[in-house]
């Protein structure tokens, strides 16, 4: 997990350096409108938001399953979009960088913290049958059980993010634009 944490940083930082800053930044008039917009869609947003990013944590976990380079695979393509999107956001002209950050850090944390967790489950299966090709004999049933427990308590870590970013992160950006 740790490494899957390294490599995650690593293509943040990259993502953060190579993402280019925004340009288009919305008025305060289109930013309060579509704010009190996603607040009366939050309950319809949240199943659609956990659809999401299970989906997206079950894509990053098949990639991870790639032979040799498949965690770190995932993990770049993870981080990477997540930098320059960032980077996009906080250089962005017009925009309070404490609204971007608000808009980012409730959800996105605990969200790339369920991805890390899923993508863990896979890295633990890379180990085990790297060290069955050295001779070790894995414990299967640990495995197994130790998996299924990261898959679950990634796709809990995800469903909890969908909710902090339907119902916490809209309540959080009013407060900072003072709605």
């Amino acid at each position: 997990m740790a490494l899957n944490a390294a490599l995650l940083a690593l293509a943040l930082l990259a993502g953060f350096r190579c993402g280019e800053p925004g340009s288009i930044a919305p008025s305060l008039p289109q930013m309060r409108a579509r704010l009190s917009e996603v607040k009366g869609r939050a309950a319809r947003n949240t199943v659609q938001v956990v659809g999401n990013n299970v989906s997206v944590g079950g894509v990053l976990s098949l990639a991870a399953t790639m032979p040799l380079y498949g965690p770190a695979v995932a993990t770049w393509k993870l981080g990477f979009p997540l930098g320059a999107l960032a980077r996009s956001m906080i250089d962005g002209v017009n925009r309070p960088s404490a609204i971007a950050l608000a808009l980012l850090l409730p959800h996105g944390v605990p969200e790339y913290a369920g991805f890390t967790l899923m993508l863990n489950s896979v890295t633990m299966w890379h180990f085990a049958l790297a060290g069955a090709l050295r001779g070790r004999r894995p414990q299967w049933t640990s495995l197994l059980r130790y998996g299924a427990a990261s898959l679950a308590a990634g796709c809990f870590v995800l469903g909890a993010a969908a909710v902090v970013e339907c119902y916490i992160t809209p309540a959080i950006v009013g407060l900072l634009m003072g709605l």
